[in-house]
């Protein structure tokens, strides 16, 4: 198949890896000039780990693993309240904490992926895509397609035509609001009224390679990790002051610093120190929280996924896990291209009828009333079952046949 992805974050190179192993032609567009490589830590859980694994990376994400030894939740004096250390590998339960065997930076997995993908994948920088067509196929037809198809039209104007289009193009996703425009009663996505900003800070001599996390009065939650020698991050959430962060987020970034500034004031713990990392920093990023939820995946030849399908929110903290797991799989034995279609038991997302292998998904879906499921069963409803948390239920693993828990809204 002739395949266009939108968008090299992480879900798009992942689903690129695949589709040329199995021989696909594969164009993927991305709207920034280069690599979005902005982004600040990532982890990855036991059932991506798992794909990871498989796709014959996980050495090279080990050697850039950010080296976070666990967790320490604090008081506003700073005084240890609860350590959880790292679990150096993930354990067959499933059992994990905060801190995962795998935290690397965003940054780092998608030059990963890149790397894996850029002698086989045709890379277009600068380039996004702005619509599509459906095109339906007719064997009689002379001038037409003998086969479905869909025509792309790009921001630089012109207009291609492919066998499948892959919108992995995140939340904000140009292709998801095209294509629930003429159908707005499918898009179940909600703001969850949770406020983030992101930045980084310099590193002080005492500052340890544990995740500090910090739960302040009215509703505020401030949060460090060391990434390097020098640096770390700083993670600010709150869910109070609604209108005033809306209408800040309409505005630039000094009138967001504000706010947030404004908010966090008085919180305790180190608030001087961030207030003024936050204050200076230039990558200060911010934000409302998403949940990205829908009762399709597709429509015709063109299909979502990662944030841009299903995303739990970074509340879940399993954004690039899903996505690469929604990626994994190979399109199987193929008699002409496969449809991507949509019945009534739902979509079929990510590689029109994907198929794992049945190892993967033998699994038994506890609490649902659903048998082991193989990867046909995955095209039409499996992957709603990795992504349970955005019905805010417990996610079991769907790699491996361990459980854990995610705090969700």
């Amino acid at each position: 198949m002739k395949v266009i992805i939108a968008g090299a974050g992480v879900a798009g190179p992942a689903i690129a890896f695949w589709l040329v192993k199995d021989g696909h032609e594969v164009t993927l567009v991305e709207r920034f000039p280069s690599l979005r490589t902005a982004g600040l830590q990532v982890d990855l859980r036991n059932e991506a780990i798992e794909v990871v694994r498989r796709m014959g990376l996980l050495q090279t994400v080990r050697d850039r693993s950010v080296p976070e030894m666990g967790t320490i939740i604090v008081d506003s004096k700073g005084q240890e309240d609860i350590v959880q250390r790292k679990l150096q590998t993930e354990t067959e339960s499933g059992v994990q904490g905060k801190t995962s065997a795998y935290e690397i930076m965003r940054r780092d997995l998608i030059e990963i992926l890149y790397d894996a993908t850029k002698e086989n994948v045709t890379y277009r920088f600068g380039l996004s895509v702005d619509h599509y067509r459906n095109i339906d196929g007719d064997e009689n037809n002379e001038e037409g397609p003998k086969t479905d198809k869909v025509e792309v039209t790009l921001s630089d104007g012109s207009k291609e035509m492919y066998d499948l289009l892959i919108a992995a193009d995140g939340q904000g996703s140009r292709i998801r609001k095209h294509m629930f425009f003429y159908r707005p009663e499918d898009d179940q996505s909600r703001w969850l009224g949770v406020f983030s900003a992101y930045f980084t800070l310099p590193r002080r001599d005492y500052d340890t390679s544990f995740c500090r996390m910090y739960h302040a009065t009215e509703r505020r939650l401030a949060m460090t990790r060391w990434h390097k020698e020098d640096q770390g991050q700083v993670y600010l959430m709150a869910m109070s002051n609604t209108e005033r962060f809306r209408r800040a987020l309409d505005r630039d970034v000094a009138s967001q610093k504000d706010a947030f500034a404004a908010v966090f004031k008085g919180m305790g713990w180190q608030e001087e120190r961030i207030l003024a990392a936050l204050t200076d920093a230039e990558d200060f990023y911010a934000d409302e929280m998403l949940q990205r939820r829908s009762t399709v995946w597709s429509h015709g030849r063109v299909v979502l996924l990662g944030d841009s399908a299903y995303c739990a929110s970074p509340i879940a903290g399993v954004g690039s896990s899903m996505a690469l797991i929604g990626a994994y799989g190979r399109m199987g034995p193929q008699q002409g291209p496969r449809r991507a279609a949509v019945g009534e038991k739902g979509p079929r997302p990510a590689l029109a009828a994907a198929r794992l292998p049945r190892d993967v998904l033998a699994l038994e879906v506890r609490g649902l009333g659903e048998p082991a499921v193989d990867g046909a069963v995955l095209a039409d409803r499996g992957l709603a079952l990795e992504v349970l948390l955005v019905a805010g239920r417990v996610q079991r693993d769907v790699v491996g046949g361990g459980r854990h828990m995610a705090a969700v809204i």
